[in-house]
């Protein structure tokens, strides 16, 4: 007969293989700081604002993120005195 696992014991096992079976996904923020701001905000893609409370803000995957990477310079071209950062966000 074999022994019989405790409810924890098996919900820890399940997550073990989970995690090993899949990679976690990165994903991105897109920070602006205008001419005369002193920090950078995260922006809301959709509508092009930055907002304060980060649940607001759009999340970019690593797919997206490489893109954007290559349209960084675009940005602060078409956006003179303005500063754009990519930044994880888990």
């Amino acid at each position: 007969m074999t022994p019989h696992k405790t409810k924890a014991a098996t919900l820890s096992d399940s997550f073990n293989t989970r995690n090993n079976e899949t990679r976690k996904t990165m994903y991105h923020m897109l920070y602006a700081k205008g001419p005369n701001a002193n920090r950078f905000n995260p922006i809301d893609w959709k509508s092009g604002n930055q907002v304060i409370n980060k649940m607001f803000a759009t999340m970019f995957s690593e797919e997206n993120t490489a893109k954007l990477r290559e349209d960084l310079p675009a940005l602060h071209e078409a956006n003179p005195g303005w500063t754009f950062e990519l930044r994880k966000c888990g």
